[in-house]
């Protein structure tokens, strides 16, 4: 596990982190390495000197409850952070990359850019974020994979079955139905006064063919052993309430999400899974 900690930097999630970090070793005997990026604002601006940043790691790594394999200093200018890491991790071969966020959103997030979004284009090593809401209690018995069921997201379901293989844990599929239309018209219902609409009859096979699916991507993972369940929203009328909802009901769960490229699954999905990075009460694994 590549750990991109800040020593620095007193965050609120920095318990949260720690304690899914000693499940992981706990769990699969996990090798943990801990990295902190240094970076320099502009090309003409020196980064703090590595020598300095890394004495005051190791003091601080002999206070932690996990003892860290190695502890690294990297270097970056400017914007080239998640590029650096990504790089650094790929070249040591790590399974994990465990990183916090901040939670930024609005004109925060606009101007100051996203680290943990940008290393998600820049590398394909599943990513453990730790938002600024995160809670991990005692145990880690679940993963709960929020998933829109298109065929796009089955070798991810793989990989998260694999992994749930690995570390003695079940399996929970989500799905919460896109009702973008359902939930325009039920906002302006509410604005206008009025009671509850009823289920258009497509959603309602949509419904059916979410379980229709989830019924055949459990029968073509069944030789891992690994048990899963499944949950189908069908009222929340907006994606990410359900999701964040079901995590909260799950609270020795951890959240999976997969981003999604191209224009209408990036739009919906996309944003779906940077939201949940951002305001999960649970760890958010990212395939």
């Amino acid at each position: 596990i590549l750990w991109a900690a800040d020593p620095f930097e007193n965050l609120p999630q920095q318990p949260a982190v720690m304690q899914a970090l000693e499940i992981l070793v706990k769990k699969c005997g996990s090798r943990v390495t801990a990295a902190h990026l240094v970076s320099a604002a502009s090309d003409s601006e020196a980064p703090p000197p590595p020598g300095v940043v890394r004495d005051a790691l190791m003091r601080w790594s002999d206070t932690l409850p996990i003892e860290l394999e190695e502890v690294h200093v990297l270097e970056a200018r400017g914007s080239e952070g998640p590029a650096r890491l990504a790089a650094f991790a790929q070249a040591g071969g790590y399974d994990l990359i465990v990183l916090t966020t901040h939670g930024r959103s609005g004109w925060s997030r606009a101007f100051m850019g996203s680290f943990t979004e940008s290393l998600m284009t820049q590398t394909k090593i599943p990513l453990l974020v730790m938002g600024p809401q995160v809670q991990v209690g005692p145990e880690f018995n679940e993963i709960l994979f929020a998933t829109s069921l298109r065929e796009a997201d089955f070798p991810v379901f793989e990989k998260i079955v694999t992994t749930a293989e690995s570390l003695s844990t079940g399996v929970r599929l989500f799905n919460s139905v896109d009702r973008p239309v359902e939930a325009a018209l039920l906002s302006g219902m509410q604005l206008a006064g009025g009671g509850w609409m009823t289920m258009p009859a497509d959603f309602k096979e949509g419904d059916e063919q979410a379980v229709r699916i989830t019924a055949e991507w459990e029968a073509r993972v069944s030789s891992h052993g690994v048990p899963i369940e499944h949950d189908l929203d069908q009222e929340t009328p907006l994606v990410i309430d359900a999701i964040l909802a079901e995590a909260d009901r799950h609270p020795d769960a951890w959240l999976a999400v997969v981003p999604h490229s191209g224009p209408i699954s990036a739009a919906l999905w996309g944003s779906i899974s940077r939201q949940a990075m951002r305001s999960s009460s649970r760890p958010v694994l990212i395939f």
